[in-house]
């Protein structure tokens, strides 16, 4: 099982086990069970996650992945967008409300990162 989980891990640079785990979607093993390379838990996170963004249209998906990106930065997420950060609240408390993750927790921001990871890579296989 170990070397199952070193490539995922690597992917999101994950370096203990244990801190991936979600408030609103899942539980904890199912989300651990996508990075160690679950089709099925993997398949499940991006429904659960990336598809409703996609799903939502708007500006959702890409103000999730920027303020990922940012650090969880309102500010900064704001100044790459060029959007107030009260926009950039108001998108991501409409993202929290459809998705179940709250992205000022770490652990949930976790989950979305890995999530858009996923979806993306099946976005570009599907696409080849």
């Amino acid at each position: 099982m170990r070397k199952k989980l070193l490539l995922p891990l690597a992917l999101v640079g994950v370096t203990a086990m244990g801190v991936f785990a979600a408030s609103g979607i899942g539980s904890a093993t199912s989300d651990r069970d996508a990075l160690a390379g679950d089709r099925d838990a993997r398949a499940q996170l991006v429904q659960d996650v990336y598809n409703v963004l996609v799903d939502r249209g708007g500006d959702l998906l890409e103000t999730v992945a920027c303020y990922l990106e940012t650090g969880g930065s309102l500010e900064a997420t704001g100044r790459v967008l060029y959007i107030h950060a009260n926009t950039v609240r108001y998108r991501l408390q409409r993202a929290a409300d459809i998705t179940g993750l709250v992205l000022s927790n770490p652990r949930d921001q976790l989950v979305a990162h890995v999530a858009l990871i996923f979806g993306r890579l099946e976005d570009v296989t599907r696409a080849l």
